[in-house]
Order: structure tokens, then sequence, then C-alpha cells
């Protein structure tokens, strides 16, 4: 007589139906256990894309709502509006940025997408231009992209859509043609503010 799992089996003339229970009862136990084993293991694997996605985004989760954009001059020249570009989303930007003020702009996010990204330039002077160019998408860190060039055709956004996008919340600021740029923005929020700032260069 033997006791399998709190059954009785005759050794000499088997119960089949007792004896299939048991190995039922078994294999059921197990798969319980190995169940068990596969959801804790899927969890601690969530645990850990949750936290590299973390790292990868800067702490950012969900889908942009609105960009508030504050450009300041410090310049003693006007800024007249040259060009724009919005890969996603759409504001309205000043003609004018008189001399020593600053424009306060929301950019509202793409409802589809969940993205504000878009580029403003400025003219200086004669031909000079300063863009600035920033990327909240969403589930990615918040980032900025600023520049000071010479030119009387179009901007490459094509080529600032790609800078903006391995640049940084807060870029090393620019001296260019007698101009320095500064800017930054909250690299986590859903609602950052961007800000960037054009002043005379030291000479």
């Amino acid at each position: 007589m033997s006791i399998i799992e709190g059954h009785r089996i005759s050794d000499s003339d088997p119960n089949w139906d007792t004896l299939k229970l048991v190995l039922e009862e078994s294999i059921e136990s197990g798969l319980s256990s190995l169940r068990e084993y596969v959801d804790q293991r899927l969890n601690v694997i969530d645990q850990r894309i949750d936290e590299l996605h973390a790292q990868v985004s800067g702490g950012k989760t969900g889908p942009a709502i609105y960009t508030e954009v504050i450009l300041e001059s410090l310049s003693d020249e006007s800024l007249i509006h040259y060009e724009e570009h919005n890969w996603y989303g759409y504001a309205n930007f000043p003609r004018v940025i008189h001399r020593r003020t600053s424009a306060e702009i929301k950019h509202e996010a793409d409802s589809g997408t969940g993205c504000s990204k878009s580029g403003v330039a400025y003219t200086i002077g004669d031909n000079i231009r300063w863009i600035v160019a920033w990327s909240n998408m969403k589930d990615k860190e918040n980032k900025v992209y600023i520049d000071v060039i010479e030119t009387d055709g179009s901007i490459d956004w094509g080529m600032y859509g790609s800078l903006v996008d391995t640049s940084k919340p807060k870029p090393k600021a620019v001296s260019k043609y007698w101009n320095r740029v500064v800017a930054s923005i909250d690299p986590s929020s859903v609602t950052p503010l961007m800000k960037a700032t054009l002043a005379a260069a030291i000479r």
C-alpha cells in the first residue's frame, strides 16, 4: 500500500481513477506554482522596464499638453519674424519682438500625437537670424536647440529638427555675429517652460 498526496494506492491493484486524480492534482499544483513564479518574474521585468523608461525619458511620462515659450530680447534692435516651422502643434508667433522686451507664446501640442515640436527664426540685423527650436514629445525628455546664422534664404528646418532631437534641455550658449544666445527647457514637464534669451555679445 502506498500513500501519494493523501490518497491510498494499492500496489497490487491500483485504483486508476484515484491515480489519475492524484496526477491531475500534482500537475495543477505544479502549474499553479509555475504561474506564480512567472507572474513574479514578469512583475520584476515590468518594474525594470519602467525604471529604464524613466532614465531614457528624463522622468517624463505622458503626452505633451503645450510648451510655454518665452523669447527674450536684450538687444538694442527690434527682432522681426522671419520664418517658423511646426513639426507638431501650433502657435501664433509675434511679428515683432521689440528691443529689450520679451514675447510669451503658448505652443499647443498636437492632440493626435501628444507632441509639441516647433522652431522659429527672427531677424536680428542684415541677414542675421536667431533660431530657436524645441521638442516636447510624448514620453521623451524635452530639449531645445539655439543658433545664430547669416542667410537670406530659407531655413533648413529638416536639419534643425534633427539637431533639436539630439540636443539637451540646457544646451551650450552660442556666441556668433556679435550676439550671444542661451536657452533652457524643463526636461520632464508635459507643460514645460522654454526660455531663450538673446543679448549683444561682449566685443
